[in-house]
């Protein structure tokens, strides 16, 4: 599992290079990091499918003893922690800027961020399983369909005003917007299990 994470970590840091062109555009105009957080976030979900498929790793790795829920596995768990990652990147650029160039909705902002990580791995959830049934080549227009809707929602509560909410009332949409989360990466997952299960290679 741990050699699983660490091949998929290593096709991430060619993508790092263009976290500055990101970071450039969100210094620029904050309110668009949702939005670009959401963008790179897929592409770090299905570069290692692309990879995987580029070099044909699936005949290979199902040669180790390794189970196909562990393959599996680690796709969710690497998706999951490149997700923290650069979603902790994102909270900090934001405090950071808010120190250099104070932000006027910061707290508004901030829980938009939260909101978009929540559909994003709604969104995700609904599309990985595409990916282990048709791969990273065929799964593109449904890719397409998929990654617009958070992008979208994310863009339109930028938009709006700010958001007047009490601490309970956003404690609550957390703690939602979390057990949606658990719900839908975890039917997924079983989901994505059973098409890995009936594949050939």
């Amino acid at each position: 599992m741990q050699g699983l994470l660490l091949k998929d970590f290593y096709i991430l840091k060619q993508y790092m290079k263009f976290g500055w062109v990101f970071l450039i555009i969100s210094f620029i105009e904050p309110q668009m990091l949702v939005s670009i957080l959401i963008i790179f976030m897929f592409v770090f979900s299905i570069s290692s499918f692309s990879y995987d498929e580029q070099a044909n790793w699936s005949k290979f790795v199902n040669t180790l003893a390794i189970t196909k829920k562990q393959i599996v596995a680690s796709k969710y768990i690497f998706m999951l922690m490149s997700s923290c990652i650069t979603t902790l990147a994102a909270f900090i650029f934001l405090i950071i800027y808010n120190q250099i160039r104070p932000i006027s909705d910061l707290k508004n902002l901030l829980l938009v961020l939260s909101g978009g990580i929540g559909i994003f791995l709604i969104m995700i959830s609904i599309f990985l399983p595409f990916l282990f049934k048709f791969g990273s080549q065929k799964s593109r227009f449904i890719l397409i369909l998929v990654a617009w809707v958070p992008i979208g929602i994310a863009g339109f509560l930028g938009s709006v005003k700010p958001l007047i909410l009490d601490p309970i009332q956003i404690q609550m949409f957390c703690l939602a917007v979390a057990l949606i989360d658990i719900i839908a990466l975890y039917i997924s997952y079983l989901c994505s299990v059973n098409i890995y299960q009936n594949k050939e290679f």
